[in-house]
């Protein structure tokens, strides 16, 4: 299993994301992992990651899993491996028109808190970027993505009608085309000392504004929410830039974790209208074939701790726990995705169990806590029929509970080699009520334009 790509500590998803819906990611991730990494630039531009680390008045357990391995820091210049470095890096190194947008006001305090978890860490690694331009990759992504005719056929259980996902895949083609040649004629033009910039996507952002006649600030649009807030009184224009953007981000983030060779996350997965959704499980000759209730999945189910628990405990003695007890579990899933056998499955639920016990003994006799909630966890061996796969997991993780903390929460995926894993956090028992899934990204509920 790779690492998974931390993609809800992106500032762009912010805007459809809550902060229990970040910490929740963090801490799912992190106990059931390999552990997530996260690009450089997403260290200074989250808001939910700066929260995350301040409301901890010690080392918190963002910082604690970076000191661990479990977090893993991916820097774009070899030669500027330190969160100080890069951070200059980021501002342009002295040259502020080429500065990445939207980095926060409190840059310098995280660098310097992530910098001393880097050094005090003795299990404390980075990765690098690759040599290649991961800006030209984008652009190359984008343009293939967005100049289509069609969008993807939707699963069975899909929210939209086909019909009316293709209207607003034809109603936003002057946003996927000329906002996307204008983004690139742009970005080219940018110098850099390192690889081809390609396609920025702050630079799709400010040709956006431009579209809408805003004025553009001086540092650029690096939020999607000045966008959005432009046209939140015009319900039809709010839904095609509403799904544009997120087109934009799916593509950026697929990128992005492709590259760094790590696994592609979607902290609120819901499949009708993505691009991600086509483009990591495609269709194959021996999907028609496959039967759903044919592929080889495994249903974990465990008390468990609720996000309002585990967000007390020190983030020190959480991860102590994760590299002790968890590290059995990591086995055991890889074990037993080599080699699916009862003996395998058997060990991986014994180890689960024994991980979630040794967790809520810990919350129990430490802190006095009782586990409130339950934990579905559904591992699927990926296949030649990956979308079937995808769709099977998606319809077990909708048999919910009847009160229902994150819906699908979260939908961690590796196409092609590994697994695929959803999971899902409740309060009650599970019945056989049928949970509907949020509109992706949390949108508002508006019809479609005639």
């Amino acid at each position: 299993m790779s690492l998974t790509f931390f993609s809800v500590s992106d500032r762009q998803l912010e805007s459809s994301i809550n902060f229990h819906d970040f910490e929740k990611s963090l801490y799912l991730n992190i106990l059931f992992q390999k552990g997530i990494l996260v690009p450089d630039v997403f260290f200074f531009i989250s808001k939910y990651l700066a929260a995350h680390i301040e409301r901890f008045s010690r080392k918190s357990f963002f910082e604690a899993a970076l000191e661990n391995g479990l977090v893993i820091p991916s820097f774009r210049n070899p030669a500027k491996a330190s969160f100080e470095d890069v951070l200059f890096e980021l501002r342009g190194a002295g040259k502020p028109q080429n500065a990445i947008q939207g980095l926060r006001y409190n840059a310098e305090m995280l660098a310097s808190r992530l910098q001393l978890s880097a050094e005090q860490g003795l299990g404390y690694k980075y990765k690098t970027w690759p040599k290649f331009s991961i800006g030209e990759r984008y652009k190359d992504l984008i343009l293939r993505q967005l100049s289509r005719d069609a969008l993807i056929q939707l699963p069975q259980n899909a929210r939209y009608k086909l019909s009316d996902i293709q209207k607003l895949w034809d109603n936003t083609i002057s946003w996927r085309q000329d906002v996307i040649f204008e983004a690139a004629e742009v970005s080219s033009q940018i110098q850099t000392s390192g690889p081809s910039p390609g396609i920025r996507r702050g630079e799709i952002y400010n040709t956006v504004a431009r579209r809408l006649e805003m004025e553009v600030p001086e540092g650029g649009i690096h939020d999607v929410q000045m966008l959005l807030s432009a046209v939140r009184d015009n319900e039809e224009l709010y839904l095609l830039l509403y799904n544009f953007l997120g087109w934009v981000n799916e593509c950026y983030h697929l990128n992005l974790a492709t590259s760094l060779e790590s696994v592609p996350n979607s902290p609120r997965f819901v499949p009708p209208s993505g691009l991600m959704y086509e483009h990591l499980v495609p269709e194959s000759s021996d999907t028609a074939k496959a039967s759903i209730e044919s592929l080889q999945t495994i249903e974990l189910d465990i008390v468990f701790p609720s996000m309002e628990i585990l967000r007390k405990i020190p983030g020190t003695e959480l991860v102590s726990i994760v590299r002790d007890i968890g590290h059995g579990y990591q086995n055991a899933l890889d074990a037993w995705n080599s080699n699916p056998t009862w003996r395998t499955e058997q060990a991986l639920q014994d180890l689960l169990k024994k991980y979630s016990e040794e967790l809520l003994a810990f919350v129990s006799d430490k802190y006095g806590y009782e586990a409130d909630s339950k934990l579905k966890m559904v591992h699927g061996r990926t296949s030649k029929s990956d979308r079937v796969l995808l769709e099977r997991i998606i319809k077990i993780l909708e048999k919910g509970a009847s009160v229902i903390t994150t819906g699908v929460s979260d939908l961690i995926v590796e196409f092609g080699r590994s697994i695929f894993t959803g999971y899902k956090v409740y309060k009650d028992e599970p019945s056989q009520e049928t949970v509907k899934l949020h509109a992706r990204h949390n949108a508002p509920e508006v019809n479609f334009p005639d």
